[in-house]
């Protein structure tokens, strides 16, 4: 297994493929550790770039993925850094691990989403890959989030729950936050910020063509698709990333 790690942008990334880190998934579950992943695309460096808190959240993560293709690039051109292998998105780990469940032994709870869309999704999990592992789900309400005796409860419900694996799909900065916040409370194995993958699932939210994909444009098809929504995210916010970029290929390693 690829072990290396990659120091970019204030933050080491594995410089794992997609099945060395489900790898290392399931390693951590077979040990009984309790590890935090994070997949780590361009909209997170920006905010972490204006906010401290988010910012500890991921670097106290025990392990970050590149989820964009422009950190994998990064680590290509940077001299004296180890190439990140490929883009590891939670969309895929999120398909891999809900469809591996059963046979892996890997229960799984997912938090977030709106009402009715984890059901959706795991009715087409079992419609193409048979029934998974499921431990639970509850998709909390805003006013619940703000709660501490709601998080309490919440939490509480997941450790009666005895999952091995915790999905948040509340989006960034929320779901790494949230587990920020409450993972010395969690007895639960492994705990992954996976953003919109269980909307993907669900087919509530639509995603790239494989060949687009493929072509790392799937930022583009987004932006298409939700131009009202995305052109903040990937026009507006994400330019930022560009003077970041240039200052991280310039920055000596060390």
């Amino acid at each position: 297994m690829r072990n290396a790690l990659c120091n970019l942008y204030a933050i080491d990334f594995l410089t794992s493929t997609r099945d060395e880190t489900l790898a290392l998934v399931y390693d951590t579950v077979r040990r009984s550790e309790k590890k935090v992943f994070h997949t780590v695309n361009v909209d997170h460096l920006v905010i972490a770039s204006r906010n401290p808190l988010f910012e500890q959240a991921l670097t106290e993560s025990d392990y970050k993925v590149a989820d964009g293709f422009p950190i994998v690039l990064t680590s290509k051109w940077k001299k004296g850094v180890p190439p990140i292998a490929e883009r590891v998105t939670g969309a895929d780990l999120t398909v891999e691990i809900l469809r591996r469940s059963r046979e892996k032994q890997t229960s799984v709870y997912i938090l977030g989403c709106q009402p009715g869309v984890v059901e959706t999704a795991l009715r087409k999990v079992r419609e193409l890959w048979g029934e998974a592992l499921i431990a639970g789900y509850h998709s909390p309400s805003p006013s619940e989030l703000e709660s501490p005796e709601r998080n309490r409860i919440i939490v509480d419900n997941i450790n009666r729950a005895q999952p091995h694996i915790l999905l948040v799909a509340l989006g960034a900065p929320k779901q790494e936050l949230w587990i920020f916040k409450h993972k010395n409370e969690l007895n639960v194995n492994v705990m992954m910020g996976v953003g919109g993958a269980i909307d993907y699932i669900a087919g509530v939210q639509k995603r790239a063509p494989l060949l687009l994909q493929k072509a790392n444009l799937e930022w583009f098809y987004r932006l298409i698709m939700d131009p009202k929504r995305m052109f903040r995210r990937y026009v507006i916010n994400d330019s930022k990333f560009l003077l970041m970029f240039l200052k991280e290929i310039s920055r000596p390693e060390g």
